[in-house]
């Protein structure tokens, strides 16, 4: 779907992005990074929710490996619902959030 035509684009670092896109559960030795990687990101900077693991929707069930749905943990800008969302159900988000810069 070739997202570098509209900017969007992979980078290494959180110091470098705008979009913190979470694919996944948060699990409770993940949740710490997660937040480190938030914090390490330039504001304006945005969540994106991407799927319904990531969602909390409860796909993986109350596990006690999982911390918490990624709403209570970080400010969630973007949700993108799906198990897993389409292609084009991506981009739209991601772009519609960036419009929200």
């Amino acid at each position: 779907y070739d997202l570098q035509r509209f900017g969007l684009d992979v980078v290494a670092s959180p110091r470098h992005a705008d979009v913190l896109l979470v694919t996944g559960a948060v699990t409770t030795r993940m949740a710490h990074a997660l937040r480190a990687a938030y914090e390490a990101m330039p504001e304006p900077r945005l969540v994106a929710a991407l799927g319904d693991c990531a969602l909390g929707c409860g796909v993986l069930g109350a596990a006690s490996e999982l911390a918490a749905p990624l709403e209570e943990l970080l400010p969630v800008a973007i949700r993108i619902p799906g198990c897993p969302p389409t292609p084009q159900a991506i981009a739209q988000a991601l772009l519609d959030g960036l419009d929200a810069l």
